[in-house]
């Protein structure tokens, strides 16, 4: 019977479980039944339920997250956000127009001061050449 009942692996053989499990002999039930750990089970259920406890608490951390009022509190509304990025982001180009502006002015005047030099270098280069010439004779 023990031949018929292991395969070579010294496991049941598929046979032997089929006629078990899928025959309606009565002693299949208490079989089944004695394979069922009930440690086993009891170890299975607790670390199950330790593990629900803890998804339950982290739910309710993270519903107090995502509660309106907690949202209200930590959270800038983007309407808000824009108006303030808005108007913190106008004032920085109030301040760089202002100075650009100031650049811009002072850009000028350089370019007046260039353009007024040469005149005067021009008026002194004819005034050497004329004094050279007055000398000459």
């Amino acid at each position: 019977c023990g031949s018929s009942v292991q395969d070579g692996s010294g496991s049941p053989s598929s046979s032997f479980l089929d006629k078990l499990i899928f025959e309606g002999d009565s002693g299949n039930e208490d079989f089944l039944h004695g394979l069922i750990s009930a440690k086993g089970l009891s170890n299975s259920f607790r670390d199950l339920v330790k593990r629900m406890r803890g998804l339950e608490k982290e739910q309710i951390v993270l519903r107090g997250l995502a509660s309106k009022e907690a949202m209200n509190r930590d959270y800038i509304m983007r309407k808000e956000y824009i108006e303030e990025v808005q108007g913190e982001l106008q004032g920085k180009a109030d301040k760089h127009a202002k100075k650009i502006g100031v650049v811009e002015s002072v850009a000028t005047n350089v370019q007046i001061s260039i353009a007024d030099h040469r005149k005067q270098l021009k008026a002194l280069q004819k005034f050497d050449e004329t004094s050279e010439e007055a000398r000459e004779r």
